[in-house]
C-alpha cells in the first residue's frame, strides 16, 4: 500500500498512519519471538556444551586408564616391544638360569645309594603367566577390562559427535534468529519514519 508522500488528504494521512503503526508492531513482536527464541536455543547449546565437555574429559579418563591397562597386558603377554618389560622373557630367561643352576649342581653333587640329587628346577619353580593361577586371573581380568573401556569410549564418541552436530544445528538457528532480528529492526525503523513523516503532517492539518 501507498499514499502520496507530499500532500496527502487527512484520511490518506490517518491510514497511512494506521498501517505503519500496525506494522511496526508486528515486526516489533516477531522481534520478541525470535528473541525468546534465540534465548531458548543459547540455553539448550550451553547444555550441550557442558555435557559434550564432561563427556569429553570423561573419555579422556578413560583413554588414559586404557592406555596403562595395555600397558600391563603387553608386559605380560610380551608384546611391548623394546620400552616395556617383557614379563615372558624374563621367565624364559630365569627359567634358562635355573636350568644351568640345576645341571651344574647335578654334575658337582654325587648322592650315595644312587639316590637322584634334589631338582633344583622343581624346588624353584618359575611359572609361564599362563600357567601361575594368580597372574593367568589377573591377564583375564585386565583384557575385561580393558574390553569394558574400548566399549565405554566408543559409546562416548558417539554421544560427543551426536552433541557436536545438536551444538552446530544450535548455531545455526542462533544466527538465523540473528539475522532475522537484524532485518525486523530495520524493517522498524523504516516503519518508524513513515509514521513519524505522516503523523507530522497529520498533526499539522
Amino acid at each position: 500500500m501507498s499514499w502520496p508522500w507530499n500532500y496527502p488528504s487527512e484520511s490518506e494521512a490517518e491510514e497511512a498512519c494506521e498501517y505503519y503503526q500496525r506494522k511496526y508492531e508486528n515486526a516489533a513482536y516477531e522481534l520478541r519471538a525470535s528473541e525468546r527464541k534465540q534465548q531458548e536455543y543459547n540455553s539448550q547449546k550451553r547444555s550441550a556444551l557442558s555435557r559434550k565437555n564432561s563427556m569429553s574429559e570423561q573419555k579422556l579418563n578413560f583413554e588414559k586408564r586404557l592406555e596403562g591397562i595395555e600397558r600391563i597386558i603387553a608386559m605380560l603377554e610380551g608384546t611391548g616391544g623394546l620400552f616395556v618389560e617383557n614379563v615372558p622373557e624374563t621367565i624364559r630367561k630365569a627359567k634358562n638360569s635355573l636350568t644351568k643352576t640345576d645341571e651344574s649342581f647335578r654334575a658337582s653333587i654325587r648322592l650315595s645309594g644312587g639316590n637322584p640329587a634334589p631338582s633344583f628346577e622343581d624346588a624353584f619353580e618359575t611359572k609361564t603367566v599362563e600357567a601361575d593361577a594368580h597372574t593367568a586371573a589377573a591377564l583375564r581380568a585386565f583384557k575385561t577390562e580393558k574390553n569394558r573401556l574400548q566399549q565405554e569410549i566408543a559409546e562416548l564418541n558417539a554421544q560427543i559427535s551426536n552433541l557436536s552436530d545438536l551444538i552446530d544445528s544450535l548455531n545455526r538457528k542462533i544466527n538465523s534468529c540473528i539475522d532475522y532480528q537484524a532485518e525486523m529492526r530495520s524493517r522498524m525503523n523504516n516503519f518508524a519514519f513513515d509514521l513519524r513523516h505522516y503523523r507530522k503532517i497529520l498533526n499539522g492539518m
